[in-house]
């Protein structure tokens, strides 16, 4: 949403446990490795990952596109996703949203116990068949979501179109989700 200042906000839930000595203990936590070798531990000097995401795309210095969703290690990916059918492939916010999405698991996930699953990518039954074997044959270890499914993320963002002063909102339907704009 954007403010007469020229500048979107956003508003999201805050979740925490309580505080101690300035620190707050979120449930995100659970997402910071104790192996202190591992680049995201809880030591000094390392940077640990989070899965907070929100993004706004800027063009000639001003936002164009808030936008963010839920969804763990799937956020990045699905937010690339959503941004990419709008700016490359002409989709409107909603349609962007409502896009078959994919997702790959192949890397040590953010929370704890960090599983890994070499290969797997996780997609949308809607894609097809021919997607499905055609990523089999790149050697992915392809699974099948159910459409819709609500681990696949749930983008919901703002187009700032500036050329015709109108703001047009999308929100996934994958989650119970909400976008507005005036």
């Amino acid at each position: 949403m954007e403010t007469g200042s020229d500048r979107p906000i956003g508003v999201s839930p805050f979740h925490s446990r309580g505080a101690l000595k300035g620190f707050v203990i979120s449930g995100r936590g659970s997402q910071a490795w104790l192996d202190p070798d591992a680049p995201a531990s809880i030591l000094p000097g390392k940077r640990p990952r989070l899965t907070t995401n929100p993004f706004i795309l800027f063009k000639d210095g001003k936002p164009i596109l808030p936008f963010g969703t839920p969804g763990a290690d799937v956020q990045p990916q699905a937010m690339l996703q959503f941004v990419l059918n709008i700016v490359e492939f002409g989709m409107d916010p909603q349609e962007a949203a409502e896009a078959p999405r994919l997702s790959t698991y192949s890397f040590p996930l953010t929370s704890d116990p960090h599983p890994y699953n070499p290969n797997l990518l996780k997609v949308e039954e809607r894609m097809g068949r021919e997607v499905f074997e055609g990523l089999a044959a790149k050697g992915h270890d392809v699974v099948a979501w159910p459409d819709w499914h609500p681990a696949a993320g749930s983008v919901c963002g703002i187009w700032i179109d500036r050329e015709n002063g109108t703001l047009t909102a999308g929100a996934d339907p994958r989650r119970v989700a909400y976008a507005l704009a005036w």
